[in-house]
């Protein structure tokens, strides 16, 4: 009887490089965003703008369930240490944003 082995390798990875132009929802409120990404493998890294600030990325990881980083962001004068997580699909992106400030969802698409 012989049986198909489970396929460790999972549909195609994610390609996440290039500018993603991003529509944030905070608290009942919606504002623009960018999201730069550049990838190499399953390391990630990049610039997200929007009119809280610039914030850089660091030390991203691309796996089966998507893409993960820790950033540290200057708000109102206090660090503060934020959660990324994140998917795509082909050039669609969606995520959320999650920090002692509360939690931040995400969605855009990206520029050709």
């Amino acid at each position: 009887n012989l049986q198909k082995a489970p396929s460790a390798v999972s549909a195609s990875p994610l390609t996440l490089t290039g500018t993603w132009v991003l529509s944030l929802s905070v608290a009942n409120q919606t504002f623009p965003g960018t999201l730069s990404l550049e990838q190499n493998g399953a390391a990630i890294s990049g610039l997200f703008q929007s009119s809280f600030g610039t914030t850089k990325l660091t030390g991203g990881t691309v796996d089966a369930d998507g893409f993960h980083f820790v950033a540290r962001a200057e708000i109102a004068g206090s660090e503060v240490e934020m959660a990324v997580d994140g998917n795509a699909d082909g050039n669609e992106i969606r995520g959320t944003v999650k920090s002692e400030l509360g939690f931040v969802s995400f969605a855009g698409t990206r520029q050709k």
